[in-house]
C-alpha cells in the first residue's frame, strides 16, 4: 500500500498568499483568528514569519499538491504563553491541515456497522 510521496518546502509568503488565505479564513480554522483576514494581512503576518530569525513557514504537499501548512518555530522567542518557560534545546512546531476538498474517502469517524 502506498500513501503517496510528502514533501516540504519553504513558504513564500506572496506566492502562497492566496492558497493561505482560503485555508486560514474558513471556519475550521477559527483558532487561528483570521477569518476576517485580506489576502494582503496574510502576506503581511507570513512576510513577518518570513523575516523572522527563529519562525519558519512551510507549505507540506503531497504528491505534489498542496496538503499543510507547518510553522518551526523557537519557543523562548514566541509571543505565545504556552511558552511561558524557556529552554535552550526545545524547539516547536505546529501544522495545520487544510478543509476537506472533497477528495478524501476516509471514514469521518468510527463505523456504525456491528
Amino acid at each position: 500500500m502506498s500513501i503517496g510521496t510528502f514533501t516540504v518546502r519553504p513558504l513564500d509568503p506572496l506566492e502562497d498568499a492566496g492558497l493561505l488565505h482560503r485555508w486560514i479564513t474558513h471556519p475550521k480554522a477559527a483558532f487561528w483568528m483570521m477569518q476576517d483576514a485580506r489576502i494582503q494581512d496574510v502576506e503581511r503576518e507570513y512576510m513577518r514569519i518570513a523575516a523572522h530569525e527563529h519562525h519558519h513557514a512551510h507549505l507540506g504537499l503531497h504528491d505534489g499538491e498542496p496538503a499543510f501548512l507547518m510553522e518551526t518555530y523557537d519557543p523562548g522567542t514566541s509571543n505565545s504563553p504556552a511558552c511561558t518557560t524557556p529552554n535552550p534545546a526545545m524547539s516547536a512546531c505546529t501544522s495545520w491541515s487544510p478543509p476537506p476538498t472533497g477528495r478524501c474517502t476516509a471514514s469521518p469517524g468510527p463505523s456504525s456497522r456491528p
